[in-house]
């Protein structure tokens, strides 16, 4: 998850109900809060829910669902990204360790291997991604989908040791 996939997927009143902050009052598209930030008795804190943006009027400040979190627990954009995604449930894939097969989405991982391919090089460089570098941490998956065609793609092991593929098409 990057930060521009939190501050579209994610609702900041989501993330203030989490914190158990509700609204004084709610005016249409905004939802207007005493501020996290200090002690109030009168809602200076508006979050717009059409744009999933927020501003303070007492301090002056607003931004995005990333900006409010790291203002508000006093940490890095880094340690934003990875308490979102450990703190949210997204659906995750199912994966059957024994043969690599991915349930939900019918792919079936065939072979990983170092990145040897001058298709997936060239996306790569494409991509403005410098290759000596990222082949630490990729690999070149051969895989199907519902039994198909085997593809290759670019692969980057996540946390749950699934794969996040990629390649030009795929």
């Amino acid at each position: 998850m990057n930060c521009k996939t939190v501050n579209e997927q994610i609702k900041m009143i989501d993330y203030l109900a989490q914190k158990n902050i509700n609204p004084s009052k709610i005016k249409n598209n905004e939802y207007w809060y005493c501020s996290p930030f200090r002690n109030e008795n009168t809602a200076s804190f508006k979050v717009d829910i059409s744009t999933n943006r927020f501003y303070d009027f007492g301090e002056g400040i607003g931004g995005n669902l990333i900006d409010l979190i790291s203002k508000l627990e006093n940490i890095s954009i880094k340690q934003v990204i990875r308490k979102v995604t450990n703190d949210f449930s997204f659906p995750k894939l199912n994966v059957n360790k024994s043969n690599h097969f991915v349930a939900i989405s019918n792919v079936k991982i065939i072979e990983c291997k170092q990145v040897y391919s001058y298709i997936l090089k060239s996306y790569l460089k494409e991509r403005g991604i410098i290759s000596r570098n990222a082949f630490q941490y990729l690999e070149e998956v051969t895989f199907e989908i519902n039994n198909c065609k085997p593809q290759f793609a670019l692969g980057f092991k996540n946390l749950d040791g699934n794969f996040e593929l990629r390649n030009s098409i795929f």
